[in-house]
């Protein structure tokens, strides 16, 4: 049987491929959510963070940065007083700079917000140079 099949051909073309980049440290940008989830931590069980997808709208070759947002939950104030009060102090920066004085019910609520952050950037053997947040901005309407 030697019928080629034109659907088993490979034909890719990597000629027009561009780097994707990664942003100064301590450069303020507004970016926007691409995506938002809640998922649970890996090492504790039944504590949640909120992941957010940041993305400059502006430059589609600036890789995408993840943010995980520790949700505060009474477990954790029961463990460390101290801890939990940081945490909450980082909710609500992360609210503020996006202009919320509340929690929305949903992550996805998110998606598709403008934030002002301050990025940071930290190298990593596994995956390179990326990019973090280094704080978030109040937007304080």
């Amino acid at each position: 049987m030697n019928e080629q099949n034109e659907t088993s051909l490979i034909d890719v073309n990597l000629d027009d491929q561009q780097d994707i980049v990664t942003l100064p440290a301590d450069t303020e940008i507004e970016l926007r959510v691409q995506n938002a989830s809640v998922e649970e931590r890996k090492k504790l069980p039944g504590r949640y963070n909120l992941k957010l997808v940041l993305e400059d709208p502006t430059d589609p070759l600036v890789e995408y940065i993840s943010v995980w947002i520790g949700m505060p939950c009474s477990a954790d104030r029961d463990d460390d007083i101290r801890k939990y009060s940081k945490a909450c102090e980082r909710w609500k920066g992360m609210l503020a700079a996006f202009g919320l004085e509340s929690t929305p019910r949903d992550a996805r609520d998110f998606v598709g917000q403008n934030v002002t952050v301050i990025v940071g950037s930290e190298t990593d053997p596994q995956y390179g140079t990326r990019n973090t947040v280094k704080r978030w901005v109040s937007n304080a309407r």
